[in-house]
């Protein structure tokens, strides 16, 4: 009978001690992939660096733009200044 307490003891231990692991491993994956997401969202606000290249680069392009712009605006103004002239 003491030889038989014994050996279910030791085995209600063991059960303990890997419940409790198992349980260990999975608070610990939970915030690993926690940690995952936050770092994922925080690189979404961090963008591109802007250096003096990037920036000149991007200006260059923009300027080119708006200069289109305005330039198909005078053609349309004056096309409606023809139509009215006429």
């Amino acid at each position: 009978m003491v030889m038989v307490f014994t050996i279910v003891s030791a085995v209600q231990e063991q059960l303990t001690v890997l419940i409790e692991e198992t349980r260990e491993k999975q608070i610990a994956e939970k915030e690993r992939a926690k940690r995952e997401e936050e770092e994922r969202e925080r690189k979404k606000f961090e963008g591109t660096r802007v250096t003096i290249e990037s920036f000149l680069a991007w200006k260059k392009k923009f300027d080119a733009e708006m200069m289109e712009k305005k330039r198909l605006k005078n053609e349309l103004i004056k096309q409606e200044k023809g139509k009215t002239g006429k």
